[in-house]
């Protein structure tokens, strides 16, 4: 699902459908131990073949709902100040 080219990679799966070619592990270090210190690599609540989190590396982390609440378009968008079509602005400045 994921490894890190670099340090402090984030990479998140929420409500997703994962099939059977998903390794049960989930992540990879890339053979550099010390990511697994600087990245955060998430699921939560995915489903599928591949989403059984039972034999997922130890250095990733399963979300709780209150976790999860986090990740919603304002929270992901609003640092990049980025505008929808409309030309409103995701997030409020306020």
């Amino acid at each position: 699902m994921g490894r890190p080219w670099r340090s402090f990679a984030k990479v998140a799966f929420l409500n997703c459908e994962m099939g059977s070619f998903i390794l049960p592990e989930g992540w990879d270090n890339w053979s550099k131990a010390g990511n697994e210190k600087t990245t955060q690599f998430a699921e939560y609540k995915n489903s599928g073949a591949g989403s059984n989190t039972s034999k997922r590396v130890d250095w990733s982390v399963k979300l709780s709902d209150q976790q999860a609440l986090k990740f919603n378009k304002e929270n992901i968008f609003a640092p990049l100040g980025w505008e929808i079509s409309s030309g409103k602005k995701w997030y409020s400045m306020d």
